[in-house]
């Protein structure tokens, strides 16, 4: 928890226009669906072998 107030602490410093960029790459990850995740999980095992 300690952690997540430094990095919002760093990030408050940093230009408005790079934070609304990082939100958004952040929702666009949220948004993925389950379904997709375990698609690319499955996919980097299967490039594992």
């Amino acid at each position: 928890m300690v952690r997540l107030a430094a990095w919002r602490a760093a990030l408050a410093a940093w230009p408005e226009r790079v934070q609304r960029k990082l939100r958004r790459a952040v929702r666009m990850v949220r948004r993925l669906p389950r379904r997709a995740r375990l698609a690319w999980r499955a996919l980097a095992e299967w490039c594992d072998y």
